[in-house]
């Protein structure tokens, strides 16, 4: 598998999340998910996103570390 279908866009990470792609972006440049990161443009303000989709289904699935942002779904 190369590196590009690992990847899963900003967009739907927030759909997957039940949350905004704004708030995905903030948070991965705060280094709050542990299945991906944002990577300031050098000369620039803008930053470049990478999501891990394995990572993160595993972070949806809850076989997360317990680290960084809570996935606060609650159990029923």
């Amino acid at each position: 598998m190369n590196d590009e279908s690992n990847r899963v866009s900003i967009k739907e990470t927030a759909k997957l999340l039940e949350t905004t792609e704004q708030f995905v972006r903030i948070a991965l440049q705060q280094e709050m998910y542990p299945f991906g990161f944002a990577m300031k443009k050098e000369g620039s303000n803008n930053y470049c996103y990478y999501v891990n989709r394995q990572q993160l289904y595993n972070y949806i699935n809850g076989t997360k570390e317990d680290k960084g942002v809570e996935n606060d779904r609650s159990e029923s």
